[in-house]
């Protein structure tokens, strides 16, 4: 490994490299981590910046100052339409000997993810690099979330690059990196516009004016590149054109082949060029000579991303369909590729074949599910239905199922809910009894997650009329178990243990193991409710069955009403112990609706400790979420309110004026008082005794 002085030197060196100018303390910074590696364990690296900024000219450069002594890997993120899952690990599968694993299909992420991690723990330092992630998928995220806390344990240092202006606050990547902001091993690097003294130095020799050409490109190192490369002694008008000047000046062959490359997407492998193109091989390296592409490792890349948009964009839009059709019949008739179906997917929605797009959209959407990358599996089947008209509705209503499921886990409630009415719509056609109990059934309960109790019970009911019409079987017994569940929510003991004891029997009738768990988890949670604490007997049973099957929203479910019924009772070490374990659980596997509750439930139970900024904490956490329902948000505004009212912040009431709005909608007493204690505490507090039984006599008056 290089040692500091002589990064040092580099770093004086790099005022005379084009593509390095002012970078120099960054590869210091980066090289003083690499070192840390060694001593205080590995590290993370935080690399932001601008698109065309130079984040991947920096890791390439620092790759390089170190590659002789230490082992450098590189994965990267696609912008395709929908993001392949774990795109970055197909990149390092093969160096780190994850091959086997990560293409076998039945691995669990978790399993994926702890496998890597031993990888990472090897008896040298390494490097690893994760590029683009501001395009990267749930799946992928969650890998830098669970590495993130773990770095430290590692002997890599891992860099992550992505872009700053391109991540707004509601931005999946803006959560993982809120979640890593105070972990151990984490630093954050951010790369500036050049100054207009590094700007003159790299157009001194040419008829631009310095000035002008900072002023005009904003410091942006791509941008100040290409429009000197262009070799005219005039400004561009707009980037774009100083691209496609470079591109104009390459033999018509050789465009062929950039436009191809282009359409392809981040990457293109020389036989898929050829294949698909049928260019010769030195009109392929006429784009490299030209600069416009690299090379690497036998695939192609442009030398920025920015420039590939900008060649992309300029194919006329018929011809680019030829090419995207080209891409795809390549793809699909070579064995290495005919199976990444989000690859796939990607060319036959652009293609617009409603057939190849369909198949491929629905295989991406599995493949998806089966890596719990749960947010690119409902944007695949959201794709699917796009092509899916011309389906009888017996193969239209699955679909409208499957979204439904991961817009549930990935807390989407209300486009759940209108997926499944559109499903219930089929079956009604259909005559279907069951289908249709499924589904009313489902409606229930996302009902609830929607805060919309009475629809809730509604559907319930519909539910298991529909289904008692035929002879008993697990959707019976599931229906049943929802209604255990509508009376467990509303603090309804002695009816959610007749519909539980229901449910279990024709459950273990019928050998359905995810019932069973579910069933045992209302009946446990209502005797807790109801005083009894053997009720932690049915629920750990049913932790064990979820967990033992890898079921793993009932495992979400078990933690959580665990966590909750201990808490009741303030015996708050294993509430704890079950929130944390929780969490952690949900977070792995993408199961956002889990631990945006138990996080909720978690600050409450923060709050009655006095642990206050652990509890605000946890709070804005979970109403920072875009998707966070209104269970989840319920329990935070609460907890953050009753905070700012012991704190005699006036910010209090719209916080729990919002939360008592929420909480009433569903018609749950548990909901409303933790609401009703934070504004009657507040009104106490204010010296308004009036307020305080007016307050509590609105909720408690039954």
């Amino acid at each position: 490994m290089a040692d500091l002085p002589d990064i040092q030197r580099y770093e004086d060196q790099a005022l005379g490299s084009e593509g390095m100018l002012e970078r120099g303390p960054l590869l210091v910074e980066l090289s003083r981590l690499l070192h840390e590696v060694a001593g205080a364990g590995g590290q993370l690296a935080l690399v932001a910046g601008e698109a065309g900024i130079g984040k991947t000219m920096l890791v390439r450069h620092f790759g390089r100052m170190v590659e002789r002594t230490t082992r450098v890997l590189v994965g990267a993120c696609d912008p395709l339409s929908t993001p392949r899952p774990l795109a970055p690990l197909h990149d390092l599968a093969e160096p780190l000997r994850l091959s086997d694993l990560l293409h076998s299909g039945s691995y669990q992420p978790v399993e994926l993810f702890g496998a890597l991690l031993n990888r990472l723990r090897g008896p040298r330092p390494m490097v690893i690099v994760f590029e683009d992630v501001h395009w990267a998928d749930n799946a992928t995220l969650d890998l830098l979330r669970f590495l993130g806390r773990r770095v430290t344990t590692t002997s890599a240092l891992v860099i992550v690059t992505y872009r700053d202006d391109e991540i707004g606050g509601h931005h999946p990547l803006r959560m993982v990196l809120g979640d890593l902001a105070t972990a151990s091993g984490v630093t954050r690097l951010v790369l500036r516009p050049l100054s207009l003294r590094a700007v003159a130095t790299l157009a001194a020799g040419s008829a631009l004016d310095a000035a002008d050409l900072h002023q005009r490109t904003g410091g942006n190192p791509f941008f100040v590149t290409e429009v000197l490369a262009t070799g005219v002694g005039t400004m561009p008008e707009t980037i774009p054109d100083a691209v496609l000047a470079r591109a104009s000046r390459l033999p018509a062959a050789s465009r062929a082949a950039l436009e191809l490359a282009a359409v392809a997407g981040p990457y293109v492998e020389g036989w898929l060029l050829e294949a698909a193109s049928g260019c010769a091989a030195e009109a392929v390296d006429g784009c490299v000579a030209a600069g416009m592409l690299r090379c690497d490792g036998g695939r192609y890349t442009f030398r920025h991303e920015l420039a590939r948009e900008v060649v992309y964009a300029a194919v006329p839009l018929q011809h680019r369909r030829e090419l995207h059709r080209a891409v795809l019949a390549a793809l699909t008739s070579n064995p290495q590729t005919q199976t990444d179906h989000a690859r796939l997917a990607h060319h036959a929605v652009a293609v617009g074949g409603a057939e190849a797009a369909l198949h491929h959209a629905r295989d991406a959407a599995k493949q998806a599910v089966s890596r719990a990358a749960h947010r690119e599996a409902a944007a695949h089947y959201r794709t699917a239905l796009g092509f899916a008209g011309g389906l009888p509705p017996e193969e239209r209503a699955p679909l409208l199922e499957a979204l439904a499921y991961e817009c549930h886990l990935t807390n989407q409630v209300d486009e759940a809910l209108e997926s499944l009415h559109a499903a219930l719509t089929c079956w009604k056609g259909l005559d279907d009894g069951e289908a249709q109990g499924r589904i009313l059934r489902w409606l229930s309960r996302l009902s609830w997650l929607a805060g919309r109790k009475g629809d809730a019970d509604r559907f319930a009911d519909e539910a298991i009329a529909m289904l008692e019409a035929s002879p008993p079987g697990p959707e019976l017994a599931r229906a049943y178990s929802n209604r255990s569940q509508l009376h467990m929510l509303s603090s309804e003991a002695d009816e959610a243990f007749r519909w539980g004891e229901r449910a279990i029997r024709l459950a273990e009738r019928f050998g359905a193991t995810d019932i069973l768990a579910h069933a045992l988890n209302n009946v446990g949670t209502a005797q807790f409710c109801a005083g009894n604490t053997a009720g932690s007997i049915p629920l750990e049973r049913s932790l064990r069955l979820a967990l033992d099957h890898d079921l793993q929203e009932h495992v979400g479910r078990a933690y959580t009403n665990l966590a909750t019924s201990f808490a009741c009772v303030r015996d708050y070490a294993r509430a704890m112990y079950c929130y944390d374990e929780g969490i952690a659980y949900a977070t792995e596997r993408d199961l956002d609706a889990w631990w945006l509750y138990l996080k909720a439930c978690r600050a409450q139970a923060l709050l009655d400790q006095g642990r206050w900024d652990e509890a605000v904490a946890d709070a804005e956490a979970v109403l920072a979420h875009p998707h966070a329902s209104a269970p989840s948000r319920i329990p935070a505004l609460a907890a953050l309110g009753h905070v700012r009212v012991r704190r005699g912040d006036p910010q209090a009431a719209p916080v729990l004026a919002e939360g008592l709005a929420l909480a009433e909608r569903t018609g749950e007493i548990q909901r409303t008082t933790p609401v009703v204690a934070a504004l009657a505490e507040g009104a106490w507090l204010a010296g308004r005794p009036e307020d305080v039984r007016e307050v509590l006599a609105a909720t408690y008056a039954d």
